[in-house]
């Protein structure tokens, strides 16, 4: 009966602890969880990456927009550095990437769109005076290969 009762006393004060400490890892995602390649929708790589981000080590990060097939998209790529706070991503952008050139008709065979940018000169544009963005994305941690940044599902796949 003894034993019982300190089994029971045992698993009372344990587990709210237990619940508790399981619960914060949950809540907050830390820099070390982030670090890598993370696609959106997808933790298969096709013919190439979709949608993705890249988080480095040292704050910074690559956003590629993904989806090759769009050719009116002149933004391809912004990089700059993040910030995390418990639930939350902030975000300052240093500079964007952008396809240059002449807006001209599609070719039906090949384009899934009317127009496209001829030529296509890829210049990276370094954001005058970058500054942290006001509004934080919302970050989930599902699990070690499975985010959710805002409404978007993002897959580890480096």
């Amino acid at each position: 009966m003894k034993q019982a009762c300190l089994i029971i006393i045992f698993v009372v004060c344990l587990s709210p602890r237990q619940m508790f400490s399981q619960q914060k890892d949950l809540c907050c995602l830390s820099k070390e969880n982030i670090i890598g390649t993370w696609q959106r929708n997808d933790s298969i790589v096709g013919n190439g990456l979709n949608q993705n981000f890249q988080f480095f080590k040292n704050n910074t990060f690559i956003f590629n927009i993904g989806n090759d097939a769009d050719d009116m998209r002149d933004i391809i790529q912004l990089k700059g550095r993040y910030r995390i706070m418990k639930d939350t991503i902030y975000f300052t952008i240093t500079s964007k990437t952008i396809l240059d050139g002449p807006i001209e008709i599609a070719d039906p065979g090949i384009s899934l769109n009317i127009f496209s940018i001829g030529g296509k000169k890829v210049k990276e544009v370094a954001e005058r005076n970058p500054k942290e963005l006001p509004d934080p994305c919302y970050i989930t941690l599902f699990t070690n290969t499975h985010i959710k940044i805002n409404q978007e599902n993002y897959y580890k796949i480096k």
